[in-house]
């Protein structure tokens, strides 16, 4: 018997999870929910928190019923079943190309939003991590998941966080595949997008510093390649020249969007001769790399220095001094991109607004 084999590793904040979809030519189900339950001596509800990857279930108890799951190769019937029959299935492929995704809060929040959204309405979110299309491997799980969309396995994509002309979702979009897009302004007529207003929030934060005194204001941008970096640095040049503040390239830095890149960053920035008097970091992840350097210098935040950052992730709250932050609508993003999926509409195109968070990270000179 021929069979397609795709094993996707999945984890979540607290444990890990292994999804194998298997489309055999002909398959019996052999062994039913109750029967798992039944052996696993937990209930029903039990059983299917673990296939639907919910943290309601103590670790214990999830291991004994994978065990069963796997023993059975259940997850393979119930495709199997549903395929015999013409019948899609209930399943959201999410496609990432973050390496080190799960120790990046903004990613995990929006993820977190995402499958908590889709668990409630019984749908299962399931992850893909490809970092680019340049090898033969994963040109054929690309290849291999538009046969699942085609085939019903799949009802859509979530791509987070994708490059400027991703080559991942012009070969999706180009074998019609359809989804949508999160943190980039995709146009393309078989993926929506939502995003936040990269603008706004910028414009907010570089004025609130201007306002409390601050002219020597640095950033510290992401990846050149994304959207988000791309509006982040265009806001910062014309704010400071809407309030007649001369640009200094000096003071233009990158970090890609990573805690040790925003350390190495605030480094540099630190040894200038004309330092600044404060550090926007696009986001949160840098700005933590701030006051680690910050803290290695003995320098005191913000008497010496101010900091802020972008996305209010849970961190920035309790860090010494609170960080003051561009927040951003995790939940309304996960909720908006899940529920396009279930809704089967991919014409969404939305901005959402953002908010500024001021809190004791900036000093007023």
């Amino acid at each position: 018997m021929l069979e397609e084999k795709f094993f996707v590793k999945r984890k979540s904040l607290t444990f890990n999870f292994f999804v194998v979809i298997l489309l055999p030519a002909v398959a019996k189900m052999g062994i039913t929910i109750d029967d798992i339950a039944k052996e696993c001596g937990v209930s029903k509800r039990t059983v299917s928190r673990v296939i639907n990857n919910s943290p309601y279930v103590s670790p214990k108890t999830r291991e004994k019923v994978k065990k069963v799951i796997q023993k059975y190769n259940y997850n393979a019937n119930i495709l199997a079943k549903n395929l015999a029959k013409g019948k899609g299935f209930d399943l959201i492929g999410l496609i990432t190309g973050i390496e080190d995704l799960f120790g990046k809060y903004y990613f995990m929040e929006i993820i977190h939003n995402i499958e908590k959204y889709l668990e409630e309405r019984g749908h299962t979110l399931f992850i893909i991590n490809l970092l680019n299309i340049n090898n033969k491997s994963n040109k054929k799980k690309l290849e291999l998941l538009c046969n699942f969309y085609h085939s019903k396995v799949i009802k859509g994509f979530i791509v987070l966080g994708p490059p400027i002309n991703d080559n991942r979702i012009k070969f999706l979009s180009k074998n019609g595949v359809k989804g949508i897009v999160i943190g980039s302004k995709w146009v393309d007529s078989n993926f929506g997008y939502i995003d936040v207003n990269n603008k706004e929030g910028v414009n907010k934060m570089v004025t609130h510093f201007i306002e409390c005194g601050h002219k020597k204001i640095a950033i510290i941008n992401g990846p050149k390649n994304l959207t988000s970096a791309r509006e982040r640095e265009e806001a910062y040049y014309k704010t400071l020249k809407d309030y007649n503040i001369d640009i200094r390239e000096e003071y233009i830095t990158y970090g890609a969007f990573t805690r040790e890149g925003g350390r190495i960053a605030a480094k540099k920035l630190f040894e200038l001769k004309d330092p600044p008097t404060a550090i926007f970091a696009a986001n949160d992840d840098m700005a933590l790399g701030v006051y680690d350097e910050a803290q290695v210098r003995g320098l005191k935040i913000p008497e010496d220095i101010s900091i802020a950052g972008f996305d209010n992730i849970d961190v920035s709250a309790n860090l010494d001094p609170p960080l003051t932050t561009i927040s951003q609508p995790f939940m309304k993003i996960g909720e908006l991109a899940a529920n396009s999926l279930i809704k089967q509409n991919f014409d969404i195109k939305v901005e959402l607004p953002v908010t500024l968070i001021k809190r004791e990270s900036i000093y007023r000179l």
